[in-house]
């Protein structure tokens, strides 16, 4: 699953940063995590869907005109802000082994060497 899953970290540090600070911040309190995915239902649908510990909500991507993708979300100024916007809040949460964690791309051009 975490390998299928993007996080941003928003920080909540209001604290001045120094040259020799680290911009993340010092304790686990002081951050919010999201994390999107692209999940397949039991259904067989591919939805986008936002993690929150051991569940999945799903994002209506239909109240965007513009929002069509995880893609589109990802391209965006403010990825987690947009999709809290987007949590369907009609469905239920969703247990994380009820879904199918696909990779996060959608029709970008995807390169590998090894």
């Amino acid at each position: 699953m975490a390998a299928n899953v993007f996080a941003f970290q928003i920080i909540n540090d209001q604290r001045p940063i120094t040259n020799d600070q680290s911009p993340f911040p010092h304790s686990p309190k002081d951050q919010l995590t999201m994390k999107l995915a692209k999940v397949r239902l039991a259904d067989g649908s591919v939805r986008v869907a936002s993690v929150e510990d051991q569940s999945v909500r799903l994002l209506d991507l239909s109240r965007s005109a513009t929002i069509h993708c995880l893609a589109d979300i990802l391209n965006e100024a403010d990825p987690p802000a947009l999709a809290r916007l987007l949590i369907d809040d009609t469905s239920e949460p969703l247990p994380a082994g009820a879904v199918r964690f696909l990779a996060p791309i959608d029709s970008q051009e995807v390169w590998a060497a090894g």
